[in-house]
Order: C-alpha cells, then structure tokens, then sequence
C-alpha cells in the first residue's frame, strides 16, 4: 500500500519537474458551475498564453477572457505526436491561432490555406521568388496564384512549391481552392459549385479534392440543348 508521504513526495517532484503543468492549472480561471449561465454545449477554445481549456466560449468569457484571445480546439481527432507548428488566421474576429501540426489545425476547423507552416515561414510570410526558382518554374502554366493566409501572389504551383506552400493552401485569383488528388477521381462529368465563391468542379470528389465539404457544395444543373 502506497504511504500518505510517497503521494507527497511525488506531487512535489511533478510540481518541481513540470512547473509548465503545474502554472497552467494554477493559472487558469475557473468558471461557476453553479451560477454559470451557458449552455453545456461542447465546442472547446483555448485561450491566452497558458492555452486554458474551455467547455466552449461562453465558458471562456465568464472565466474572464476576451473572445479573440480564444482559439477553437478539438480533441476528437487523434493526430499523434508530430510536432510542426502551424498558425492560422480565422473565425469571427480573425483571431491568430497556433496548433502543434496541420492536423490539429484541421480538427479545429481551419483549412491549409488557412495557415503557415512556422518552420518553413519564421521570418517572412510572403517572400521573393529567387531567380532560380524563377528559371525552374518559368515553362510552367501561369495559374495566378494566391497562397496562405496572407494571399502570397505567385505565377503557379511550382513557384509555390518551391516558397514552401502546399498545392491545397494555395487558391486561383477568384479565391477557387485547388484540386489536389484529381487523378484518384472518375472522369464522371456531374459538375458542383461549393463555397462562397461559387467555384466550380468537374464533380464532388474533385470538390473533396479541394478541401471542400459536401455541405458546402450544390449540384449544377446541366442544360441539354434540343
């Protein structure tokens, strides 16, 4: 049987060996349970510096917390232990939110072309195309690139690729995503418009090839001359 004194000797060496840990529990305002006035809604955030983990935002409000200190957090993905840290821009107050990888980011709703892969975009988001990355790329199709969050201008995907973008952060001047796995696609012609933009695909896998949700796309209706 455990002694009382082994149970305190092993809290103090966690207090002392994970003082991160340890401050964030200490650190981060509770909220009322018993005169709290929010749902029990589960859409958790994350917020200020010691990453507080909250119900959902009211909860986080009611613990003292502004909104766009808040980012959206989901744990019903399992995205391992990778860690390369990506920051995001997004939601209604186009707050800035850092996730350990790209999967966490995508779990909590963000899109690539949402984000910025930090250790491949530390110092300067939108950089120059270097003259040999210009010669490399130049018998490429020109495709009127915008890539990330902040709509780097780029010729096409292979001066993209070669600034540190993915083919699925980057958009066409009209704000359209990209498809990115086209060939895993029938050649079916049943055409969809998704998002705001109303960006059209040849059918829905090529849309999910995207990025896009089936329940951000409709069908088109197409129009048989007699």
């Amino acid at each position: 049987m455990t002694s009382p004194f082994s149970i305190f000797r092993f809290l103090i060496a966690v207090s002392i060996l994970c003082p991160s840990i340890h401050g964030r529990i200490n650190r981060c305002p509770r909220t009322s349970h018993t005169r709290s006035k929010c749902t029990r809604d589960l859409r958790q955030v994350q917020c200020g510096e010691n990453k507080c983990l909250y119900d959902n935002i009211c909860k986080a409000v009611e613990a003292g917390f502004e909104e766009n200190s808040c980012c959206p957090f989901s744990t019903k993905k399992y995205c391992g232990s990778s860690f390369s840290p990506v920051t995001c821009w997004g939601g209604k107050k186009q707050q800035q939110c850092t996730y350990p990888n790209f999967c966490s980011a995508d779990a909590s709703g963000f899109h690539r072309s949402d984000c910025i892969n930090m250790s491949v975009h530390s110092q300067q988001v939108c950089g120059k195309v270097s003259w040999d990355s210009q010669f490399k790329c130049m018998t490429k199709p020109n495709r009127n690139l915008q890539c990330g969050p902040e709509n780097c201008v780029l010729r096409n995907v292979c001066e993209a690729r070669e600034m540190g973008w993915s083919k699925s952060q980057c958009t066409k001047k009209d704000g359209c995503r990209l498809a990115s796995n086209r060939k895993k696609c029938k050649d079916r012609y049943k055409p969809v418009r998704c998002g705001p933009q109303s960006c059209k695909y040849q059918n829905m896998c090529v849309a999910k090839s995207a990025g896009y949700k089936k329940t951000e796309c409709e069908e088109v209706g197409i129009m048989i001359s007699s």
